[in-house]
């Protein structure tokens, strides 16, 4: 998706929708960078996380889970869009099953590109 996102022309788009992405993603600040850059001013940016505790992943706000999915914390993923985006809406869903571990609890973001 950011090798993607890296090809786009500046404000080109309205809307960027990533469900189950950024569970597959360490580092997601290049991510909002890119998603920033090629938003519209006032364009919305809508996507889910699986969720992690502060105590589960420590100040860095990400932890790696068994299945190999990253679950990010919502104060870390705020700390990185918080002077480009502004929070629309954060609900806390089920983003998926995962067999004997049953329902994944998660985030819906909907953020709103700063006017910059």
């Amino acid at each position: 998706l950011v090798a993607q996102l890296c090809r786009q022309d500046d404000a080109c788009f309205d809307l960027l929708v990533a469900t189950d992405v950024v569970m597959y993603l360490y580092r997601v600040a290049k991510l909002f960078q890119e998603a920033q850059r090629v938003l519209k001013a006032g364009g919305l940016l809508a996507f889910s996380t699986e969720s992690a505790s502060e105590a589960e992943a420590g100040s860095i706000g990400v932890v790696e889970r068994t299945s190999e999915r990253f679950a990010h914390t919502r104060s870390h993923i705020l700390a990185l869009t918080e002077e480009t985006f502004e929070v629309e809406s954060i609900q806390e869903v089920s983003v998926r099953l995962d067999g004997a571990a049953g329902a994944i609890v998660g985030d819906i973001f909907v953020l709103r590109r700063k006017a910059h």
